[in-house]
Parts: structure tokens; sequence; C-alpha cells
């Protein structure tokens, strides 16, 4: 939850112009911790049960919560994704071969997603 939170914040740089870049390197970073979080599970209706449960108290912040993974994790050319794809490649020449492993990175990782909150995406 505070991940998907995060990723909005410095997605959207509601911190102004002069922190753009640096929460553009946020946002790419929530992004990937996003995608790692869900592939570290091994029961993922367990884990999507308990992401649920922990708005019981505050279905506001649950609804908020589940309008950004949507938003930004529906499709693969979705923000969420789009600035994932740039975590790996930051430091990388983009090459054809660079190209072609990042977009499989993208469908596998969607993919995941998908896995672990199929009626939402």
């Amino acid at each position: 939850m505070l991940k998907l939170l995060a990723l909005d914040d410095r997605y959207r740089n509601i911190r102004g112009p002069e922190e753009a870049r640096h929460d553009r390197e946020e946002a790419r970073t929530h992004a990937a911790d996003i995608v790692a979080i869900l592939r570290a599970q091994v029961d993922p209706r367990q884990f999507r049960l308990d992401f649920e449960r922990q708005f019981d108290a505050d279905r506001t912040l649950g609804l908020q919560v589940v309008r950004i993974l949507i938003s930004y994790f529906r499709e693969r050319t979705s923000p969420g994704f789009l600035v994932y794809e740039e975590f790996p490649v930051a430091d990388r020449p983009l090459d054809q071969a660079t190209r072609i492993e990042i977009r499989r990175e993208v469908e596998m990782a969607h993919k995941d997603l998908l896995r672990v909150f199929p009626p939402l995406l």
C-alpha cells in the first residue's frame, strides 16, 4: 500500500519542477519495488486477501489505493510499467537486444501482477 501511494506522489511530482528528476527516479524505484514485492508472494491469493483486509477500517483509503493500482498497472503501457521499464535500462545502452529484453520483462511483470490481482487488473 505504501509503495503505491509513494509511486503516485512521485510520478505526479507533487513537490514541483525543481524535484522532477529526483521524483522520476524515485517513481522508478517504487515501481520496481512493487513488482518485486508481488513476485515474492508464494501464495498470491492469500496476499491479495491480506492486502484487501488492511482496508477494513478505512474503505476510502482502500479505494484510493486500488485506483492507483489500476491506473498505474492495468496495461503494459500504463504509467507504472512505463517507469518500471526505465529502471533496468537507466545505466545500460538502449540497443535492440536491450529493448527486446525490457519488453519481455514488462510482459512478465504484467502477468505477475495479474496473478496477484486478477479481478482488479
